[in-house]
């Protein structure tokens, strides 16, 4: 299961990514190269999740603490990842440089502190070893993201945030009591939000915002009822 699951995130049947298998496609499924390839996937991810485990249990909280309830404060928990060569070797499948390119987006991005209160919990701490959390960072590293703006753009977020939500902190379960397109008439107001997501540039800045808008991405599209079915911005 958890090679067909590899197999899947790799997209190895959709080989003309049309959204639909025919039988040469399914047939990949018996390719050995490819079954190869799904079982190192498997193991690589495996040994990372060991290695989180370990550095939790040995390192971020010994033995005496309770491993499952204590949260580390952030700052200490990255100190303590970034002097680790091993799971840097292991984040990167094998490549360190890589590996440590990969953690900075990870760290830049607060992809490991879900609820944004600037402690790590054990929970937490296992999303190093979430696929989909990497593949944000590959894709991050891959299109050449300078973590340091990510860093400030999350700064940014995390302040325009707290102004929208009465103080609450930026994590996935927050909401706020505006609505969509109160929202963005904020965000576009807010000329340094504006700037930093232009990379200094304003126009280009005011350019990227209004795309996302018309894309629907705090929305539907246009301004339409939020995704979630709420009606306000989360």
């Amino acid at each position: 299961r958890a090679m067909l699951g590899a197999l899947k995130a790799s997209g190895a049947l959709d080989a003309n990514q049309d959204g639909f298998i025919d039988r040469a496609e399914l047939e990949r499924l018996l390719d050995p190269r490819r079954i190869a390839n799904a079982q190192t996937q498997v193991e690589e991810r495996a040994a990372l999740r060991a290695k989180v485990e370990v550095t939790w249990t040995k390192t971020l909280c010994p033995a005496g603490q309770d491993q499952r309830n204590t949260a580390v404060d952030q700052a200490a928990c990255w100190a303590a990842l970034w002097e680790d060569e091993e799971l840097a070797w292991l984040v990167g499948k094998g490549d360190a440089s890589r590996g440590r390119r990969l953690l900075r987006i990870v760290e830049a991005a607060g992809l490991i502190d879900a609820n944004g209160d600037g402690n790590v919990t054990l929970e937490e701490l296992r999303r190093l070893g979430d696929s989909q959390i990497l593949a944000e960072a590959e894709a991050a590293v891959d299109a050449g993201l300078d973590p340091w703006r990510l860093k400030d753009l999350r700064a940014k977020a995390s302040a325009v945030w707290r102004q929208l939500s009465g103080g609450q902190p930026l994590a996935p379960r927050a909401r706020s009591a505006l609505t969509p397109p109160q929202c963005w008439d904020l965000v576009l107001d807010d000329l340094e939000l504006v700037e930093v997501v232009g990379d200094g540039r304003k126009a280009k800045g005011r350019q990227l915002l209004l795309a996302m808008r018309a894309l629907g991405v705090l929305s539907g599209p246009e301004g339409g009822p939020e995704q979630s079915g709420g009606g306000v911005v989360s």
